[in-house]
């Protein structure tokens, strides 16, 4: 199980991580979390190094399983204290560009290829395994442009199928660890008709069932 701090808005995102850190640790430990991350997409308080090592430090005396830090795509190369940390989290809602109107895997596999070096390199440097703490597509026809969202309303669940495929391919390596998938909901949803982020009686869930993924519930 994984237990992960989400930001708040401004300016509470400001102070939390360094106020409250204690608490989830505490909470992780007795209920035998294996990984605890320390904050998730915050762009602005991850520039506050010496903070978090002081968090990490703090959060390592009471709590006893792997600790991760998860950045947003687009600053995660910004993060310099990934040394403290056990395992590089990474929200990878990357952007991807395609030229064909109907792209297939081996379209995204391609496009993928400017976001996969520096992800690569930041393993290299930390010497720490990489993983997808945050992953997910729409299921509409122009997912792989804004994957973040909001989705379109031109359902089609097999440009969802073949960007989870992509990712598939692209992650294969000593440098990567594991992709926690967004999401899965617990009130039913889904299907060939719903153009929303769950995999639920889709396609791409099949994708799903060969590969290392966990399936985040929300």
């Amino acid at each position: 199980m994984v237990f992960r701090v989400r930001e708040l808005h401004p300016p509470v995102s400001a102070v939390l991580p360094f106020t409250s850190p204690s608490s989830y640790a505490d909470i992780a430990q007795a209920h035998s979390i294996h990984l605890l991350s320390i904050g998730l997409e915050l762009n602005v308080a991850q520039t506050r190094s010496s903070s978090f090592r002081a968090v990490i430090s703090s959060v390592r005396s009471r709590f006893h399983g792997r600790i991760s830090f998860d950045a947003n795509w687009d600053v995660a190369t910004q993060v310099d204290f990934f040394d403290a940390v056990d395992v590089i989290g990474v929200d990878a809602y990357f952007p991807l560009s395609v030229a064909s109107q109907t792209p297939s895997t081996a379209d995204f596999v391609a496009a993928w290829s400017q976001w996969i070096p520096p992800l690569q390199q930041l393993h290299q440097r930390f010497q720490k395994p990489v993983i997808f703490a945050e992953i997910g597509y729409c299921s509409d026809d122009q997912a792989w442009a804004t994957p973040a969202g909001p989705c379109a309303k031109n359902v089609n669940v097999g440009v969802q199928r073949d960007l989870y495929s992509a990712v598939e391919e692209v992650t294969r390596g000593d440098w990567f660890g594991i992709a926690y998938f967004w999401a899965w909901t617990t009130n039913g949803g889904g299907g060939s008709g719903d153009g929303g982020f769950t995999s639920e009686g889709k396609p791409a869930a099949e994708v799903l069932k060969t590969w290392n993924w966990l399936m985040a519930i929300y």
